[in-house]
């Protein structure tokens, strides 16, 4: 698979992320929305893998407003940078059956799981 280039790397409370800027050609198998604890405040987080193996953290985003609310914005992220499902994606949506209807509705049937964050 080709590199693809990426947006300045993002710090979000003292961590590094590095998410590539353009989507449309990163091939997605899974998608995983994920809420981390820092020190500072709950970072909620997309990360993929992608049709080679390939693990990327596609976004990041302080959480100081609750889970729902930071996942909407990392999905806006994402939908605005390009991603797209070419085929039905393996998504664990975080344990938000919410983010799971948005998901479904921006990219048609996926393969959900059932995992809580």
């Amino acid at each position: 698979m080709e590199k693809h280039a990426s947006a300045r790397a993002v710090e979000v409370e003292g961590v590094a992320f590095n998410p590539p800027n353009d989507l449309r050609k990163v091939r997605i198998a899974a998608l995983a929305f994920r809420i981390v604890a820092t020190p500072a405040a709950p970072v909620a987080i997309a990360l993929a893998l992608d049709e080679d193996g390939e693990e990327h953290c596609l976004a990041a985003r302080v959480a100081r407003h609750g889970a729902q609310a930071a996942y909407l914005r990392l999905f806006e992220d994402l939908l605005s940078r390009g991603l797209r499902a070419s085929r039905r994606m393996l998504v664990d949506a975080g344990g938000s059956a919410w983010l799971a209807r948005r998901i479904e509705h921006a990219f048609g049937p996926v393969a959900l799981t059932a995992t809580a964050s």
